[in-house]
């Protein structure tokens, strides 16, 4: 099997913030379509959830200072991945404003967007 395919997270990867935003926007999605949960909260508990992660991986956790560091990666995390969903969420739904503002909430979608 090539290895691409078989690495499409590798820890390396999921440790740079383009990675981990990825997952956090991956892990938010599948979250939301399986369960129905339309709350921004979602993805901001994922994004502490994986920096966490990362920082007890690391072996990065040992001060107070350290665990602060952690919560505002986390909400770099959350911020990064917003960003990439609702542009991806953009780009996907290039309608004019009022025709948004006209329609009923659609159901929650795999690829949807985490604020409405």
């Amino acid at each position: 099997m090539d290895t691409a395919i078989q690495n499409f997270f590798t820890p390396s990867s999921i440790a740079t913030l383009g990675g981990a935003s990825v997952a956090v926007m991956a892990i938010t999605n599948t979250l939301r379509s399986v369960f129905k949960w339309t709350s921004p909260v979602v993805g901001f508990v994922t994004a502490l959830v994986v920096a966490f992660f990362g920082a007890i991986l690391s072996g990065a956790l040992h001060s107070v200072g350290d665990y602060v560091v952690a919560i505002i990666n986390g909400f770099l995390l959350y911020s990064s991945a917003a960003g990439i969903q609702e542009t991806a969420i953009r780009s996907a739904q290039a309608q004019p404003l009022e025709s948004r503002q006209a329609t009923p909430p659609p159901p929650v979608k795999w690829l949807s967007s985490w604020f409405r």
